[in-house]
């Protein structure tokens, strides 16, 4: 019996401590950018930023950050390198988000266009459109020497343009239109 009870309490032990180990490519943090007024912030829970410089001018706001890779670092690898955010499916682009990354860290750069400004270039990459909540942009996975990773996340939310999507107006005009049908076939009738 004693031995049953031995084996038990070892295999809760085990089990226990297998459960609160945390798993291989733990997520370590998030860096994002929060484009939603006419100023960007940038929020950092990875806690690795050793810079960060945003300005604002007539045209573009935009963000350079520089970040480091976790201590012990031995590689790194992700994508993607760049992302070009639009505000509607066939819309202007809004932002760009540029990042490169090595064994000892990497920068980050985020530019946002302003109410009126500029047109932004696009950049090579995939186009992705803005949602008004928060989107990840891409990740960078950090391998250890103990063989372990660790992946950072790197992410935005960016305001959405208030011009309505062309399927909205075309709902609300074929609505008007038949509003106005319906009320000059019940004139005819009436007549």
């Amino acid at each position: 019996m004693k031995s049953r009870q031995s084996f038990r309490a070892k295999a809760l032990y085990v089990f226990t401590a297998l459960w609160l180990l945390p798993p291989a490519g733990v997520r370590a943090g998030t860096i994002t950018f929060n484009d939603l007024s006419d100023n960007i912030a940038v929020v950092d829970t990875t806690g690795r930023i050793t810079s960060s410089v945003c300005t604002t001018n007539t045209a573009v706001e935009s963000c350079h950050v520089t970040f480091s890779a976790p201590l012990n670092t031995v590689s790194s690898s992700g994508s993607p390198v760049s992302l070009n955010v639009r505000e509607s499916v066939l819309g202007p682009i809004s932002d760009v988000l540029t990042f490169s990354f090595g064994s000892s860290g990497g920068t980050i750069d985020f530019v946002s266009d302003m109410d009126g400004g500029a047109v932004l270039d696009p950049v090579p990459g995939p186009f992705v459109v803005e949602t008004g909540t928060v989107q990840d942009a891409g990740s960078v996975t950090w391998t250890l020497v103990d063989g372990s990773t660790v992946v950072d996340t790197v992410a935005f939310i960016s305001d959405v343009s208030e011009i309505p999507e062309p399927a909205s107006v075309a709902l609300l005009g074929t609505s008007l239109l038949s509003l106005g049908l319906v009320r000059r076939k019940r004139a005819r009738l009436r007549a």
